[in-house]
């Protein structure tokens, strides 16, 4: 039985993250999550069309704001929600909004729908402990809400 995080609407193209070891008896890696952006891109390294999914989430960000991103890409974040996956078999959606202040720290994490609180624990852990290239108002860094919104599902 595996556990996927998907977090890919109504996008075309999708990528895929996966699984660090197969399932027993298999030797095939399974899907941990399922992105619409790839998960081993900078904000820098991202392209402009993946930027602009990136900005869709936001209302009315200025052309030349930058909303924060994890510093290192998706990979480090969704390897580790993946790993709580594994474990808690979380089945439903999860929308949560980091506020990521002008030095790319996570100051708090408000949840706004969660499949349960131990998978909100986890993912807020993760995001708290994540450093985020921070947004960019107006040309200098700024404090921004980073949303986080995904689906578990148990396959």
């Amino acid at each position: 039985m595996g556990a996927v995080l998907v977090w890919a609407s109504a996008i075309a193209e999708t990528y895929r993250l996966r699984d660090e070891r197969p399932e027993a008896g298999s030797r095939i890696r399974p899907d941990a999550a399922i992105w619409a952006l790839p998960f081993d891109k900078t904000y820098a390294e991202l392209t402009d069309a993946q930027k602009r999914i990136l900005r869709s989430a936001y209302i009315d960000l200025p052309p030349e704001d930058e909303p924060p991103y994890p510093l290192k890409g998706m990979k480090p974040v969704m390897r580790q929600i993946s790993k709580a996956q594994r474990a808690l078999l979380a089945k439903g959606s999860l929308f949560a909004v980091a506020t990521v202040d002008a030095s790319g720290d996570v100051q708090k994490v408000d949840f706004f729908e969660t499949p349960n609180d131990q998978m909100a624990r986890a993912v807020g852990f993760v995001l708290i402990k994540t450093k985020f290239k921070p947004g960019v108002c107006g040309g200098v860094p700024c404090v921004m809400e980073y949303p986080f919104q995904m689906r578990f599902e148990v396959r």
